[in-house]
């Protein structure tokens, strides 16, 4: 996914964690909310069953094997 398209899913991806974090925040107190499907990927930006509550170490963990993916696939494009 990529221009006008991720732009829009990134938006909403970013309005639905930060209306979680302020409904929810006894529950998310330190903790980051990950895309299972990244929006990247066409990952659902909208859907809780695309989310994961993690620490900020887990977090980046999933991160960076997308990131790595990513990488990996444009290097052979």
């Amino acid at each position: 996914m990529h221009g006008d398209e991720y732009i829009n899913s990134l938006r909403i991806k970013n309005n639905v964690n930060k209306t979680l974090h302020r409904n929810y925040p006894q529950f998310l107190k330190g903790l980051e909310i990950h895309e299972i499907q990244p929006i990247k990927f066409n990952g659902n930006p909208f859907t809780l069953r695309n989310r994961m509550f993690l620490t900020p170490k887990g977090h980046r963990a999933f991160t960076d094997f997308w990131a790595k993916l990513q990488y990996n696939i444009q290097k052979e494009f």
